[in-house]
């Protein structure tokens, strides 16, 4: 499709013709040469290819009178260079087509006729006037043939102009936006008044259709016009949404609208795309009206589906109700109490299955009949008083009155066949939506077995309070049994059996059965052990005290629950007809036993066993509390006993410990004594020695090599000898310590002192002795620190914690010393890499003669008494401090002290 710029003007003039409409002339010559001039004008056009210095319409006619005499010279050189060329008219010809077709027919015909003047003048390639005419006639036809070429182009231009103009005035009436884009970057060339309009205050002509429209690059609508562009492929697209941005009173406002949109491509001659002519039918209202009614529908169909689902609820809540009323008739007549409902007239509406049984109606009696019936029941009280029609439980409910838990009412109802009813009435009144009472219902519970359950209850309890005052009364004399001795600490001797046997016969009698029998658990092996039995002849009682050894609680209740029923401390009625129990030995005789748990806690020390022989027998729960409550008690007296023993046995084994720990003090003082006075003469004798080999060597005499290396084997002995009389001499000083703290003699003198300096002087004296071995003490920090020690026992107390330290680690860890300043007190750590100590270990260390096990000497002798630590913790706590011990197994230990500054 190829469509001219529609929003050009109407009217077309001549292409680069320039012509005014005319002026009429005043004078005859003027109009004359007017005419004239309009006349060569209209004889000729120029092409729209040329230059505007070239287009004005004399152009042609001034090349028409030129042109020719170049060719005339073309031609004369075209002879000179080609004797042989006999057509020496056809540059003129030529020239008079080309004049004739680009300048039309004015200026072709001057050229023909110029043309052939020349060629007169010149007389080449004529022989008569025959030529000459062929000539002139043949330019004279191209010059026509150009005019009506002119004269049909121009009805072609006119007709298009006509159709052009046409086709305007259709767009511009079309009722639907129309809009033409020409060009790659789609600029709007023509735009209708309903384009503009939808445009607003836009300025549209001349614009891209991304500066006019850009929200539509995001709404993908550009796309499409570019799509169209590039393929060349006519887009019909239907309620396509578009949010075009409106401008009003300075605001922009967005706006959506629906179009059905038709995207033609525009092609020029070649068959390239070069423009698109879109055509906007807004069918906003449309899809708004589509919507509302889609939306319509829909609401209507989900009403409609509403109405169905209501439909279907309905059915089924009327299903539900006709099976709930099913239901309610079924539980009505399935409840196990009478039930009545009576109107506001006293008439009986309705009662359930268990009432009629109550009133021994038959079934084929009709509630109504009843009505009209005389009374078949009297009501009274308990004191069996005639109650008034006034105060009967059915005429309260209906006064408004609710009768349930203590409100409910007893009564005693006689019936027409002669029975006697303990009845407990419960009930309500039946509203109606207002509120007002329509019915009562009433509900009736048979409780003459309660009652007469109550009467003997009664009695049982009476039994049980005289059975227990008699029990406490043997508690309290058994607890009022004197713990200990007189004040010479003789030990009361326990009689434990005497006491079960005692207590055996006071519960036959409370519990009022046949025979009883205590049994208890070993602590130790869990074994049963017999301990008390009353009711049995003298030989049965004598196999029962002989039973056999390994005698286990498990062989006499295997696969049953009766262990898991003594751990929580309830009582088991044996049924010995009953498997498992049938198959085992039953020498007594016995059919029903009750065992009854003896537990401290909910540790189990034994078993009450009580039975009535061969009698069929059933305890009740009363005697099944009373067992329970017996048999605890039981435990407890046992228990007690079996503590004054072993409180006794306690005792007998401390005093005897006691008194070992003093003999061995004082054995441990005097051997000390004994053992110091030959190890200081010892001591004496080696360093006497060592000084006389010394002074023998410092001689100026000489020796011998075998001599000297005698001598020197001696001195390395003395040596020896001389350390470990020293060893022994610090263990006998350890155990002299322990006898003198164990009795009360260390002496100690405390003086104020420096304890930095102290800890510094033992470092130095430990460091002298073991040169080897790195002992860090940072002291720079530390000014004075003033306590009130002794000063000898504080060296020994650092002595053992570096002594220990440098033992049990290896030689290439350091021990480190520590000095912390605390408010009012200073804490001394010394600090090792050895194999560290458990929690039990830190715990027992300070005992006297502990060592910790499998912990292997890295260094020094490993000989000790374990007394140490011990030592150590009694001196500081004599002086008021406290020691302690930080460690974790395989990564060291932290010895510590803390004493109180001195002010």
């Amino acid at each position: 499709m190829n469509i001219e710029d529609v929003s050009s003007a109407t009217s077309v003039s001549d292409e680069g013709s320039g012509v005014s409409s005319p002026i009429s002339p005043e004078h005859p010559v003027e109009r004359n040469f007017q005419q004239i001039r309009r006349w060569f004008a209209s004889q000729t056009f120029v092409p729209s290819w040329l230059p505007s210095a070239l287009r004005p319409w004399f152009v042609g006619y001034l090349l028409a009178s030129i042109l020719p005499v170049l060719m005339i010279f073309l031609s004369k050189l075209l002879l000179y260079l080609f004797p042989a060329f006999s057509f020496s008219e056809a540059p003129n010809l030529l020239l008079v087509v080309i004049l004739s077709w680009l300048w039309g027919s004015g200026p072709g015909i001057l050229a023909s006729l110029v043309s052939t003047l020349l060629l007169i003048f010149f007389r080449r390639g004529f022989e008569d006037g025959s030529g000459i005419i062929s000539y002139l006639i043949i330019g004279l036809m191209i010059g026509l043939m150009a005019r009506q070429r002119r004269q049909m182009k121009e009805t072609r231009q006119r007709g298009s102009e006509a159709t052009r103009q046409q086709l305007y005035n259709l767009f511009n009436q079309v009722p639907m936006p129309i809009s033409v884009l020409r060009g790659p970057e789609q600029r709007f060339a023509f735009i209708n008044p309903l384009t503009q309009q939808a445009m607003g205050k836009r300025e549209v002509l001349g614009k891209s259709i991304r500066e006019v429209l850009p929200e539509y690059a995001s709404q993908g609508i550009l796309a499409l016009v570019d799509e169209v562009y590039t393929t060349g492929k006519a887009l019909t697209v239907r309620e396509l949404r578009a949010e075009t941005m409106h401008y009003e009173d300075g605001l922009t406002v967005p706006v959506e609208r629906y179009f059905n949109v038709v995207y033609q491509p525009l092609f020029v001659e070649q068959g390239v795309v070069d423009g698109i002519m879109i055509f906007n039918v807004d069918i906003t209202e449309q899809v708004q009206a589509s919507n509302q009614k889609e939306r319509l529908m829909l609401e209507r169909e989900q009403e409609r589906d509403h109405l169905r689902e209501v439909l279907v609820h309905e059915q089924e809540l009327r299903q539900v109700a006709e099976s709930a009323t099913q239901q309610i008739q079924a539980i009505f007549e399935a409840i196990a109490d009478p039930v009545f409902i009576i109107d506001l007239q006293g008439n009986l509406q309705r009662m359930n299955r268990a009432a009629r049984e109550l009133l021994a109606i038959p079934e084929k009696v009709r509630t109504r009949e009843l009505n009209v019936l005389p009374r078949f029941f009297e009501l009274y009280d308990g004191q069996d008083h005639y109650l008034p029609k006034e105060v009967w439980p059915q005429v309260l409910i209906l006064e408004g009155t609710a009768l349930y838990g203590s409100t409910a009412v007893d009564i005693v109802m006689h019936t027409h066949d002669g029975r006697v009813l303990d009845l407990s009435v419960t009930g309500a009144p039946l509203r109606g939506e207002d509120g007002t009472i329509h019915a009562a219902v009433m509900a009736c519970r048979d409780i003459t077995e309660r009652r007469n359950l109550e009467l003997r209850l009664r009695q049982t309890e009476q039994q049980t309070r005289e059975s227990l005052q008699a029990l406490l009364v043997l508690a309290e004399s058994l607890v009022s049994v004197p713990m200990t001795g007189e004040e010479d600490g003789e030990v009361v001797a326990s009689a434990m059996q005497d006491v079960a046997q005692r207590l055996a016969g006071l519960l036959r009698s409370v519990l009022n059965c046949k025979r009883i029998s205590i049994t208890i658990l070993d602590p130790h092996t869990q074994e049963l052990r017999s301990l008390a039995v009353v009711g049995l002849p003298p030989e049965q009682e004598r196999q029962w005290y002989e039973r056999r050894p390994g005698f286990y609680l498990s062989d006499r209740i295997m696969e049953t629950s009766i262990e898991e029923q003594f751990s929580t401390g309830n009582v088991v009625v044996v049924d010995m007809q009953k498997a498992p129990f049938d198959g085992q030995a039953n020498p007594y005789g016995i059919k029903v036993m009750l065992m009854a748990p003896m537990r401290i806690g909910t540790r189990l020390i034994g078993i009450l066993s009580l039975d009535h022989g061969g009698e069929e027998w059933v305890f009740s729960d009363s005697e099944k509390m009373l067992a329970k409550a017996v048999a605890e008690l039981a435990a407890l007296i046992l228990e007690r006993e079996r503590l004054l023993e072993e409180r006794t046995e306690a005792q007998a084994n401390m005093l005897a410990l006691q008194e070992a720990n003093h003999l061995k003090d004082e054995f441990i003082g005097v051997a000390g004594h004994e053992l110091r006075t030959p190890l200081t003469t010892v001591k004496a004798s080696v360093q006497l020695a060592r000084r006389q080999i010394t002074r023998l060597l410092k001689l100026e005499t000489t020796l011998s090599p075998e001599a000297e290396k005698l001598i020197a084997m001696m001195q390395t002995l003395l040596e020896r000898a001389e350390r470990q009389v020293g060893m022994q001499n610090r263990l006998v000083n350890d155990l002299l310590d322990v006898s003198r703290i164990e009795t009360g003699h260390l002496e100690l003198h405390p003086e104020l002192g420096d304890l930095v300096m102290l800890i510094h002087e033992v470092v130095e004296d430990l460091q002298a002795l073991t040169p080897e071995r790195r002992i860090l003490f940072d002291r720079s920090n530390l000014g004075e620190v003033l306590v009130l020690v002794d000063a000898d026992r504080l060296r020994q107390v650092m002595s053992n914690y570096l002594s220990n330290a440098l033992k049990y680690s290896a030689a290439e860890q350091p021990v480190v010393v520590h000095v912390v300043l605390l408010d009012t007190e200073v804490r001394v750590e010394v600090e090792d890499r050895g194999p560290g100590l458990t929690a039990i270990q830190q715990q027992r260390i300070w005992e006297r003669f502990y060592r910790v096990p499998g912990i292997e000497v890295k260094s020094g002798s490993g000989v000790g008494l374990g007394l140490g630590l011990h030592i150590t913790r009694m001196i500081i706590e004599r002086h008021g401090g406290r020691v302690g011990v930080r460690s974790v197994k395989g990564q060291g230990a932290t010895f510590w002290l803390v004493l109180a500054r001195a002010e």
